[in-house]
């Protein structure tokens, strides 16, 4: 016996979580003037969308600014408002804050309303 759930178990485990989890890239950044110059170079860009990664993985707490980052680099990101600088060397993505408290908004909501349902049946 290794420990592990039968392979016709109906199990979902953390790591099978994280395998479906994702992160929203707006459409913004290819069409707004704002993020002409991060979405026009490819390490700009593959930066931010590994930062973005790293927020949505964090969150609520807030990562580290990766050290391989340039100045230019969190320069471009800062201006265009996709990252705010936070104390410790420490960032934030708003969009993924904004996004991540709407869906545990809605989480909250559903379960409240769960809630009161089986209490009036």
């Amino acid at each position: 016996m290794t420990g592990e759930p039968p392979a016709d178990a109906d199990v979902q485990t953390s790591t099978d979580a994280r395998k479906d989890a994702y992160v929203q890239i707006p459409h913004a950044l290819a069409d707004d003037p704002v993020y002409a110059s991060l979405y026009g170079n490819d390490e700009t860009l593959a930066a931010f969308v590994r930062m973005k990664l790293a927020a949505d993985r964090a969150w609520p707490s807030s990562p580290t600014v990766p050290r391989r980052l340039s100045e230019e680099q969190l320069r471009m990101m800062l201006d265009s408002g996709l990252v705010t600088l936070c104390p410790g060397d420490r960032f934030r993505v708003p969009s993924t804050d904004e996004l991540r408290r709407k869906r545990s908004e809605a989480g909250k909501t559903g379960g409240l309303a769960s809630g009161k349902s089986r209490e009036r049946g």
